[in-house]
């Protein structure tokens, strides 16, 4: 909000219906850049999952504290969402408040859900009823066995690319539109319901290298915005990318509520730990608020770790993320502008 007023935007603020942990009220907030009658847009949102939002929030102030918002050329539009996921953002959840991972929650719920088999065979393996010094690595030792059988990605996929039945289970997509979703949609039909071309460009953690950035495509890119990047840039359709494909993402909703536009969505995803933490991290989470307690000293040390998992809090990660931030949203804005 600082950093906005400092630009001299005004901004538009969503109240969440829940609170944070200290009881504070809870928002989504929306500026935007550019002439209102633009025909190219470019969305750039944060914290779809909660703990993972440090990255996009700083991707944000960064770009707005550089000033970038006086170089928009003329035509175009920069729309910054900041923390859709304010619930998770403030309890340190990938989640929002119904335990709905958000980019899995953008299907059409009025037809028939996507199935996940291979979910069915882990789902009660990962939602243990104890969690002690032992679980961790009983855990790992499902999720290792399965890879080794059936590859990483495989494994992956089975976990993580969405189930629409156990409401106590990971990367869960809800049984309706949630509050953020709902939230998305109205920021588009009012900000982009003219346009004619979209590029979303949402900041995710936890996938890849320490610090190192992928550009995930959610469809196959053409060869025109594969050259807007110097970052790596792949599509988990075509089985090149860090993670698998997933049902419901946020690109898929942006294709709905944009309608006749051309749209682009791309996930910036930067690497933090192996894939095995992270997901650790996550399945232990999930544990602890569905049957632990948050102030107790295992709670503790798991949000800690889940914070770690998603942001690690070291000057060389922050350096390599700010720099590869900054340089991917001047190449978006540059790309789109050239198209």
């Amino acid at each position: 909000m600082d950093a906005c007023g400092a630009s001299g935007a005004s901004v538009t603020s969503f109240e969440n219906p829940n609170l944070g942990p200290s009881g504070e009220k809870l928002y989504t907030d929306c500026v935007s850049f550019g002439a209102e009658s633009a025909h190219k847009v470019l969305i750039v949102n944060s914290a779809i999952h909660g703990a993972e939002g440090f990255c996009g929030s700083g991707a944000q102030i960064g770009w707005l504290r550089a000033g970038r918002f006086a170089d928009i050329p003329s035509g175009m539009r920069v729309v910054l969402i900041h923390a859709l996921n304010p619930f998770g953002f403030a309890w340190l959840r990938r989640v929002n408040e119904d335990n709905v991972d958000l980019n899995r929650n953008f299907v059409r719920f009025s037809s028939a859900l996507p199935g996940n088999s291979g979910y069915e065979t882990f789902h009660h393996r990962l939602t243990p009823a104890r969690w002690d010094d032992a679980t961790p690595g009983e855990i790992g030792e499902i999720l290792s066995d399965y890879a080794d059988r059936h590859g990483l990605l495989s494994m992956q996929a089975a976990i993580c690319s969405g189930q629409y039945r156990h409401r106590d289970g990971i990367f869960y997509g809800g049984e309706r539109a949630s509050w953020s979703s709902q939230g998305f949609e109205k920021i588009i039909r009012e900000h982009a319901s003219g346009a004619s071309q979209l590029l979303l460009l949402d900041f995710h953690t936890g996938l890849g290298p320490y610090g190192v950035p992928e550009l995930i495509s959610s469809s196959p890119p053409d060869a025109g915005i594969a050259g807007w990047f110097s970052d790596k840039l792949t599509c988990a359709l075509m089985g090149n990318a860090v993670g698998p494909s997933l049902n419901g993402t946020i690109g898929q909703g942006l294709r709905r509520f944009a309608e006749l536009a051309d749209v682009h969505g791309i996930t910036a995803e930067f690497g933090t730990y192996d894939v095995y933490r992270v997901l650790l991290a996550v399945i232990a989470d999930n544990w602890l608020h569905a049957r632990g307690s948050p102030k107790s000293g295992v709670g503790k040390r798991i949000k800690l770790e889940i914070r770690k998992s998603f942001y690690p809090d070291e000057d060389d990660w922050r350096d390599a993320v700010a720099a590869g931030s900054q340089r991917i949203l001047d190449e978006a804005v540059a790309g789109l502008a050239s198209s």
